[in-house]
């Protein structure tokens, strides 16, 4: 347990080996660069030197600034410059680069001995070979230093942007869920209190019918309560919700309301809205079929065209008045501002005036299917058919 305890996490030592393995690549680049401009240098010159030797030349003396790489990256990340505070990571990173230019000489001079290039003779390292290289070299180590700084301030503020974007986006998901939860909590009572009046109308003619109608109204309420805070459901399971709620309004209604279902089986498992069409069919029942003194229908109708879902809900009314302003009510205004929070500017909602038909409120969202489920046995046992 002790020695599980002391060791890295195979997750921390993947990633550091591959960041070890992206500075050693970047200096790779950078030696056999640099090594190919010096040879070419050396054409014109009277001790030219051939290109394998040039770039073996170049990749060690970088292999040096390779290993110097982590620390450089380390003291970065340690002192970075902002608005209110630069003073303090200037003097560190000063100060780095001393330590950063000497630790690159006292590599240099032990490792890879100086060589007189006309001679070919090696100088011994010493204090004061140490001390010659470093002064003379103290500014070309800049040009390596300067650059790991930069390009380590570079990722670490693209790191920091993206952890602000993600932080954003992640309160708009939050803000966008709490504001969708809100408008479908406003449809419960909506709903509820709209059926409630109905069985209460119906109490003083038809007791049994009035019973029927609030064990339904439990059943219905069982499956609302299943499925709060659940904002998308499968046409499926929509269909069945409205279904439970039209047999409440048959009850009602008894033989004046006709339903009519006409849906594609591959709509079945693409998701909707939850309670989506509920406030529809309520307000076509309620605007259409109850306005009549007759017999009424509402028909339910959906169909896949192309990249969209389109849902119609259609009944025999009279339809919209188009000389008198149309004013929206908590259903309607309620699932503009939920297919809009959903889906954006990929959503529509309009209200069609059919003449000697009534209204029809089509919906058109973007298709998204669900995980599967056999469409084409519960279109035929459940929607092929009218009723």
């Amino acid at each position: 347990m002790g020695n599980a305890s002391l060791s890295k996490p195979p997750g921390t030592v993947r990633k550091w080996l591959g960041y070890g393995l992206v500075i050693v690549a970047v200096w790779v680049v950078v030696a056999i660069i640099s090594g190919i401009q010096a040879h070419l240098n050396s054409l014109g010159m009277d001790y030219p030197s051939s290109l394998r030797e040039k770039i073996f030349r170049s990749a060690r003396n970088y292999s040096l600034f390779a290993v110097l790489t982590p620390f450089v990256i380390m003291l970065a990340r340690r002192f970075r410059l902002t608005r209110s505070r630069w003073l303090v990571p200037l003097l560190a990173l000063t100060l780095g680069y001393g330590v950063f230019s000497l630790a690159w000489a006292v590599l240099r001079v032990n490792f890879f001995p100086i060589r007189i290039v006309k001679t070919g003779a090696v100088v011994p390292p010493s204090l004061e070979v140490l001390k010659d290289f470093w002064t003379s070299n103290f500014e070309d180590a800049l040009w390596m230093y300067f650059p790991i700084i930069c390009i380590t301030y570079a990722v670490l503020y693209y790191n920091d942007s993206r952890q602000r974007q993600l932080l954003e986006s992640k309160l708009q998901t939050q803000l966008a869920k709490a504001q969708l939860s809100l408008l479908q909590s406003q449809l419960h009572p909506h709903f509820l209190f709209n059926t409630l009046h109905a069985i209460s109308t119906l109490m003083s003619r038809d007791v049994g019918a009035a019973r029927t109608m609030i064990v339904r109204l439990s059943d219905l309420l069982r499956q609302a309560m299943e499925s709060v805070n659940v904002q998308e459901v499968t046409l499926k399971q929509e269909l069945e919700f409205v279904e439970n709620y039209l047999e409440i309004e048959k009850t009602r209604f008894q033989d004046r309301l006709t339903v009519q279902l006409d849906i594609a089986p591959e709509t079945l498992d693409a998701l909707v809205p939850n309670l989506l069409l509920q406030p529809l069919v309520e307000n076509a029942v309620r605007y259409g079929v109850a306005l009549q003194p007759g017999r009424g229908w509402v028909r339910i109708a959906s169909c896949r065209n192309q990249s969209r879902l389109v849902i119609d809900i259609e009944d025999s009314g009279p339809g919209i008045n188009p000389n008198v302003p149309a004013k929206e009510g908590v259903g309607l205004s309620n699932t503009r501002s939920r297919l809009a929070h959903l889906y954006g500017e990929r959503q529509k909602l309009e209200l069609i005036n059919q003449p000697g038909k009534g209204l029809r409120v089509s919906v058109s969202v973007p298709f998204q299917r669900a995980t599967a489920v056999d469409g084409e046995a519960f279109y035929e046992n459940n929607y092929a058919r009218s009723g």
